[in-house]
């Protein structure tokens, strides 16, 4: 039987070592490479994202993974991508967007091959495991701001929905009109979302959200099916716009980079990556590759569509928040109501499953910090923080009006901004630069980079989509900067 024996270095053919001062040990003959496979069964015994042996329950085949993959991706960014197509023309938007999901397609790759490298299949394992305690930091910060910035853009979104619809029924909300109804404002509106959505943000299990997440799904699909079939019976009445770019005709360059980060959130689920892996039947990196790539086809079709119907329909006057263009004149009545309606359910049931993700970060970070001030020793315990079949008491320790106090704290601070914020393509162009261009590119590439020694096709193209994804979020950051 094999002795064992700490790994030499983190860059090295035979496998990793622990940066936080630990030594990762595993059999000396058991040599670790990025292409060979680590499965479920075999990584460490974490529980929760993805991690350890699979608890008992239904297995997704690679259809039904590939679905979850496509819902978990679909979301808000979908509004920003027709504004894409308007900066770039037809052309060129579209392949930013094809692009965009090709390289999230090779970051996936760079994560199963981080996983094999580090024996570690959690986002942030890897991240602690290749750089300590400032990666679980860093990738949790990322996390926390990504679905914060998400929960702020999904109360933009119901006052904007909201506002469509006030405006289309009532003439005293409508641009001219005397505006002094309550009900005609726009931070009213948020505090109605926020009153809606609050049942659901005080709640201590995932499970509790599924249901939520279906409906949820449903009706974005309702909405994008709308904004094709308007496009095409626009098509067929000869009256859609003439005024269109099929090549690019950028106007205002710091607008037109603003646009391109934003489909950096559109195209970001990495977080969620490792848990689909762990619930697909019979995985492997292979069937996980077939997995990933038919749920980005599937996102990538209905984006494509979305984003270029979206525009061919209003052409240069379509708006950058896109919701905006629809109004009862050009919808008609019924589409006007289902379109609006649609989106206004999809946003109040998808912000209390990004709430749930940031408040669980919020409160790993606040454990933590609570810990080092008390000056006990701060252990990164995985199972403890990220199993989502776990209670808040049970992950963090808070008891009753404790728990209630930091749910309302946070969730008031969401609100504000999401009033305060000038508008929704502020949030896109922010958290695309920042937290989705972390989560999508930078951080699975740095993973790879960091445990890979070898040279190779891989290795390169980790190191590429890293300096594009440094230059592109200070581009994005600069961009957001100078043009809100």
């Amino acid at each position: 039987m094999a002795t064992n024996q700490p790994f030499l270095s983190l860059n090295n053919d035979t496998g990793p070592e622990g940066t936080d001062g630990a030594n990762y040990y595993f059999p000396a003959d058991d040599k670790l490479s990025s292409d060979k496979e680590i499965y479920p069964d075999e990584l460490s015994d974490e529980a929760g994202e993805g991690h350890g042996h699979a608890k008992d329950g239904a297995k997704a085949s690679v259809f039904g993974s590939a679905m979850n993959i496509a819902n978990t991706i679909m979301g808000a960014g979908i509004l920003a991508l027709p504004n894409v197509i308007k900066q770039f023309g037809v052309l060129l938007g579209s392949a930013i967007i094809t692009f965009s999901c090709i390289l999230t397609f090779v970051s996936c790759t760079l994560l199963l091959k981080s996983k094999n490298l580090s024996k570690h299949s959690k986002y942030i394992s890897i991240g602690k495991h290749c750089f300590g305690n400032a990666g679980l930091w860093i990738v949790k910060l990322i996390i926390i701001v990504n679905n914060i910035g998400l929960c702020i853009a999904y109360l933009i979104i119901f006052t904007t929905v909201s506002t469509n619809l006030v405006q289309g029924f009532a003439k005293e909300c409508q641009p001219g009109g005397s505006g002094d109804a309550i009900y005609c404002n726009s931070w009213a509106l948020t505090l109605l979302a926020s009153v809606m959505v609050t049942p659901f943000v005080f709640a201590k299990s995932m499970a509790k959200l599924q249901g939520a997440s279906t409906i949820a799904v449903l009706a974005a699909a309702i909405f994008s099916i709308v904004t094709v079939e308007n496009f095409l019976a626009e098509v067929v009445d000869g009256t859609n716009p003439t005024d269109i770019n099929i090549l690019p005709h950028i106007d205002k360059i710091p607008t037109a980079l603003a646009s391109v980060t934003s489909v950096f959130l559109a195209f970001t689920f990495q977080f969620n990556f490792f848990p689909v892996y762990k619930t697909l039947q019979d995985p492997s990196d292979q069937r996980m590759k077939h997995t990933t790539s038919l749920g980005l086809t599937i996102v990538l079709i209905i984006y494509l569509s979305v984003a270029n119907c979206g525009y061919l329909t209003f052409g240069k006057d379509s708006k950058a928040g896109f919701l905006d263009n629809f109004t009862k004149d050009n919808l008609g009545l019924v589409k006007f109501i289902i379109v609006n309606v649609a989106f206004l359910i999809s946003s109040t049931l998808t912000f209390p499953l990004m709430f749930f993700g940031a408040k669980n970060e919020t409160y790993g970070a606040i454990k933590l910090i609570r810990k080092a001030f008390d000056k006990k020793k701060v252990e990164f315990d995985a199972t403890r923080f990220e199993d989502d079949e776990k209670t808040i008491e049970e992950k963090y320790g808070f008891k009753g009006a404790q728990f209630h106090i930091y749910t309302f704290v946070l969730f008031a601070i969401i609100v504000v901004l999401a009033i305060k914020v000038p508008g929704i393509d502020s949030v896109f162009s922010f958290v695309g630069s920042t937290a989705a261009n972390g989560l999508n590119f930078l951080l699975p590439a740095m993973f790879y980079l960091k445990l890979a020694s070898k040279k190779g096709k891989m290795r390169a193209i980790a190191l590429v989509m890293c300096i594009v994804g440094a230059v592109m979020g200070v581009v994005g950051i600069v961009s957001s900067a100078l043009t809100h």
